[in-house]
């Protein structure tokens, strides 16, 4: 029975609305600290500090290295840098890429894990393809509590149900009860352990869910070897989708980057359109749907080409063979 002493939140494509409404719905003395990370494009400007701080009150930021976790504040791992927890403090760095992010979720559940053990919960949202699913094995293992988003609920589920698959959660929730859930969590005992549940057809090694505390370190500083982490001082973590090297991981990893790209172009000019439509700007709504719709067409075609794609199976071509357990989560 151990209260929450940090959170931590992982998310990909379409995870930053419930972000914010999870800030959003925690209460004004909520006090254990938040660590966000969202897949960001490299040269992306990430505003998200400051709409999480608008939207919830409580103080939100991208970190400093080596900063001290505070209560009542909601750090975000800015883009192109690892957020990763050692002791009581952040650290950033721009070491190798893991399941082709920077920052990935892994690094920062599984630092949270060695770092926070049964004391950290994390909550894993929606995206694309599998980041995050070994450090929530992790974090299991450290008797840490998880709560993944009901991929039901989410408008990219590829992450929540790949780590389905491998982990069973302690809440599968919709995202208006994520907020309320954290909450209950930091008022009374954290809920029982479930046990894990590794597909014996889909192996993650324990060197998915292991690894030493980053070093102390030059955040800019490029790792001495290119094949090991900087983070954990090990080779590079991949899962087992990862794993087929070259030029065809190349392409794959080339292909879900300008998904990714053109799912937040549409993000960005709905958001435009509808600003447009409430001033009554009948021509610029015209023209930011005609951007929509061939943006989604686009975006249709790179599918088909990963559909078609032999080298690399789309991620949930391979979850179609394997269901989501039938288990009575709570909710």
């Amino acid at each position: 029975m151990t209260l929450p002493k940090l959170i931590v939140i992982g998310g990909s494509a379409g995870a930053i609305p419930t972000v914010l409404e999870i800030a959003r719905g925690l209460p004004p003395n909520f006090s254990v600290p938040i660590c966000v990370v969202i897949h960001f494009h490299p040269n992306a400007r990430s505003v998200l500090p400051m709409l999480l701080e608008s939207t919830s009150g409580i103080p939100a930021k991208h970190p400093q290295t080596q900063e001290f976790l505070m209560p009542r504040h909601i750090y975000v791992a800015p883009p192109d840098r690892h957020m990763v927890i050692h002791k009581n403090r952040i650290l950033l760095h721009r070491g190798p890429h893991e399941n082709r992010c920077r920052p990935a979720i892994d690094p920062l559940f599984r630092t949270a894990a060695a770092a926070f053990g049964p004391s950290v919960v994390a909550v894993l949202l929606s995206g694309y393809l599998d980041d995050g699913t070994a450090g929530l094995l992790a974090i299991k293992k450290e008797g840490g509590t998880v709560i993944i988003q009901d991929p039901a609920d989410t408008p990219f589920n590829d992450m929540p149900r790949h780590a389905l698959s491998h982990v069973y959660p302690d809440y599968l929730l919709p995202h208006k009860d994520i907020a309320g859930t954290l909450h209950n969590l930091t008022l009374g005992p954290v809920a029982p352990r479930r046990q894990l549940n590794v597909l014996p057809n889909d192996p993650i090694s324990e060197d998915l869910v292991t690894g030493s505390p980053p070093p102390v370190e030059d955040p800019d500083a490029p790792p001495q070897d290119k094949n090991i982490c900087a983070l954990c001082q090990k080779s590079q973590i991949v899962t087992l989708r990862g794993r087929a090297g070259g030029a065809q991981d190349t392409l794959d990893s080339a292909l879900w980057s300008a998904l990714r790209a053109l799912d937040e172009k549409i993000s960005l000019h709905r958001q435009l359109m509808q600003r447009a439509e409430e001033l009554h700007q009948t021509l610029a709504v015209r023209k930011y749907n005609k951007i929509i719709e061939t943006t989604e067409l686009h975006m249709q075609l790179i599918r088909q080409i990963l559909e078609q794609y032999p080298m690399v199976p789309r991620p949930m071509d391979e979850l179609s063979e394997k269901p989501v357990p039938d288990r009575p989560f709570r909710t």
